[in-house]
């Protein structure tokens, strides 16, 4: 065997799994070609022979011969009319039955080397396809797959749209969406416990958020909402999806009625402006905000208390002797981080104990513009303080 046809090696075709594709691959495949319509699909482009590839055209799914990256003009080796067969018979196959090298199954098969293994539809093809897998997104293939194994209710029964997967620095970030009713967004980095947040449109909802921890938010639905465990090092597919699915089961139960459009008529609507229990002030992320600023004004008031009572020049002394002012610089720090815990939650909107997970779920970008303007917040008030 020449180096030319390596990928019809005995060794390499050795290899091949002849594990089932499965329902599950199979139906995020189909919807996805549905979606692209013939425009896009699954092959490869470059000149001459480009293998195998799947295309959504004339109302059918077919398997194409690709040549020259012409998917709508290769050959047609089978094609499905009906969603439900093409579900089945995708989910039958594997990466050694579509190879060519199985001869039980005649349609692929080829005794010739060149073809054999070239450029087929593989399980690694297929997830690529369904996760818009570029170069950067390939280390989260089980955290891509299983999020829209998961969370694909929000397409098919609330009618969200799924913006395509990016990377945001070092965080993957999937994010289902619908103007004017709600964001969801999933995101997490290598090795570490994901995060979902939660944005409603103010102008939908009298319970608005932005960019609000979705566990935090869950606790004003369901006092007795506890974040499911995420302890598994693993990362694999099935630890995402058990941990996925119980937030999909939250947003089902509990937010299902906030997760679709409402009339500026509905009764929900009419009613927020006499409804206490709705009222715009008394949101919990209102209500957040609010305790936020009282904290932070406190904090700022015992900074001024202490700089008058220790005066400005005793600072520079406090630091000379670690072990005998230690005490005082203890004194002198806490309403410093109570400055920055009070900014902060009145940035974000969150309860304090909830800081932790919301803020590390937020965008690095928006994350690095808090934390400054927390910084720079804290040091003018310093400032202030030791010149009232």
């Amino acid at each position: 065997m020449s180096d030319d046809t390596r990928w019809s090696s005995a060794e390499t075709l050795s290899r091949l799994s002849r594990q089932e594709f499965g329902e599950d691959l199979s139906t995020l495949v189909a919807e996805k070609l549905r979606n692209d319509d013939g425009k896009r699909g699954l092959w490869n482009c470059h000149r001459d022979y480009c293998g195998h590839g799947l295309i959504y055209q004339d109302s059918q799914y077919r398997l194409v011969e690709v040549n020259d990256s012409s998917a709508s003009e290769g050959k047609v080796i089978r094609a499905f009319e009906n969603t439900g067969e093409f579900v089945a018979w995708l989910g039958r196959q594997s990466d050694f039955s579509l190879s060519g090298i199985d001869e039980s199954e005649r349609e692929f098969h080829s005794s010739e080397p060149f073809n054999v293994n070239n450029q087929r539809i593989t399980r690694a093809r297929l997830r690529d396809y369904v996760h818009d897998c570029t170069a950067s997104l390939l280390p989260f293939r089980n955290f891509l797959f299983a999020v829209d194994l998961e969370f694909r209710f929000l397409v098919q029964e609330q009618g969200f749209s799924k913006v395509r997967p990016r990377m945001n620095g070092d965080e993957c970030v999937v994010r289902y969406r619908m103007p004017s009713v709600a964001r969801i967004t999933v995101m997490t980095e290598l090795q570490s416990r994901p995060f979902t947040t939660i944005t409603f449109d103010a102008d939908n909802d009298i319970q608005a958020a932005n960019d609000a921890s979705l566990d935090a938010f869950a606790k004003t639905r369901d006092v007795d909402w506890e974040p499911p465990a995420y302890i598994s090092c693993s990362h694999s597919e099935s630890d995402y999806r058990q941990y996925f699915r119980q937030y999909a089961d939250l947003l089902r139960h509990q937010f299902s009625d906030l997760l679709q459009p409402h009339t500026i008529d509905s009764p929900k609507t009419v009613e927020a402006p006499t409804d206490p229990q709705v009222c715009p002030s008394e949101s919990p992320v209102g209500k957040s905000r609010i305790w936020g600023a009282v904290i932070a004004s406190a904090a700022l008031f015992l900074l001024v208390t202490e700089l008058r009572y220790f005066k400005s020049a005793d600072i520079p002394a406090a630091t000379g002797s670690l072990r005998g002012n230690f005490g005082k610089l203890v004194f002198l720090g806490m309403p410093c981080v109570m400055l920055a815990i009070g900014v902060l939650q009145a940035f974000v909107g969150v309860k304090f104990r909830h800081l932790d997970p919301t803020f590390s779920a937020l965008p690095t970008g928006r994350r690095i513009k808090l934390g400054l303007g927390t910084v720079g917040t804290v040091v003018a008030a310093i400032l202030l303080a030791a010149y009232l």
